[in-house]
């Protein structure tokens, strides 16, 4: 769950959980001795800024941490959602420039293949 305040529907409002109920989560999935396959987010939807994926990135490096932590076998999966505006009126938050952006951070904070 993220919070976005740029996006015409922030769908953190509706759907997910905070990163500090993740530990919880992860904790019930492997007691019943789910496999937990990995993290998915969706920002929200239209012109969406890079610091809204900034923030759900990060999210989800905790998330993996978290998992790894508690001996839960490797996290292999990441599912950057929606929200990219092809053509946006601000080139700030169009997918161009905000892409570029998440593959950057990608690379900074999950440089091991997932």
């Amino acid at each position: 769950m993220t919070k976005s305040t740029d996006a015409r529907y922030n769908l953190s409002e509706k759907f997910g959980i905070s990163p500090e109920d993740a530990a919880k989560l992860l904790k019930k999935a492997q007691k019943l001795g789910l496999r937990v396959k990995g993290v998915s987010f969706h920002v929200g939807t239209g012109g969406v800024s890079f610091d809204a994926y900034d923030a759900s990135i990060r999210n989800a490096r905790m998330i993996f941490d978290q998992a790894k932590k508690l001996g839960m076998q490797k996290m292999d999966f990441l599912d950057l959602g929606g929200g990219w505006s092809l053509l946006h009126p601000n080139v700030e938050n169009s997918f161009v420039t905000v892409g570029s952006k998440v593959a950057k951070l990608l690379d900074e904070v999950f440089p091991e293949k997932i």
